[in-house]
This record gives C-alpha cells, sequence and structure tokens, in this order.
C-alpha cells in the first residue's frame, strides 16, 4: 500500500471515530434529557427533548456516511468524493 493511500484510510478512521464519539455524545445527552424531563413544564421538556431526538439523529446519520466512506475506502478500494459535514 502506497503512502498516498494510507493516509488516505487514516484520515477516514480519524474521521469514523470522531463521528462514533459525537453520536456517542449526542446519546448520552439524550438519555440525560430524558431523566430530567420531569423537572419541566410539558412544552418546555417536549422542545428540548425534540432537539436532543434530533441531534442524536443527526449525528447517527453522519456517523453512519462516514463509516461507509471508510469501509468502501478499506474494503472496496473506492476513493470518497464527499467532504465531512458538520
Amino acid at each position: 500500500m502506497n503512502d498516498g493511500r494510507r493516509a488516505l484510510e487514516n484520515l477516514w478512521k480519524n474521521r469514523s471515530e470522531d463521528a462514533k464519539l459525537k453520536f456517542d455524545l449526542a446519546c448520552r445527552e439524550l438519555r440525560e434529557v430524558e431523566r430530567a424531563i420531569s423537572s419541566g413544564t410539558a412544552e418546555e421538556s417536549a422542545y428540548v427533548y425534540r432537539n436532543a431526538v434530533r441531534a442524536e439523529t443527526a449525528a447517527l446519520v453522519e456517523y453512519a456516511r462516514v463509516l461507509r466512506a471508510y469501509t468502501d475506502l478499506v474494503a472496496h478500494g473506492r476513493i470518497p468524493d464527499d467532504e465531512p459535514r458538520g
């Protein structure tokens, strides 16, 4: 494997690890919101909960996108043509 390919694989591996960390954080934040939801008004709780769910979903979508690009690169030799989001 050449140095350029190795560097590209390392770049996407790091991106996938970063995306996983962000997803894990969003999951923890959602669980905290779920535990604390009973302390606010119903309207405030619904708003905070919806935002936490949206953040978790966005993090999951980004993690899946980056992991797919990394897997395609390593397993199939397909060079990702897009830049990371978020």
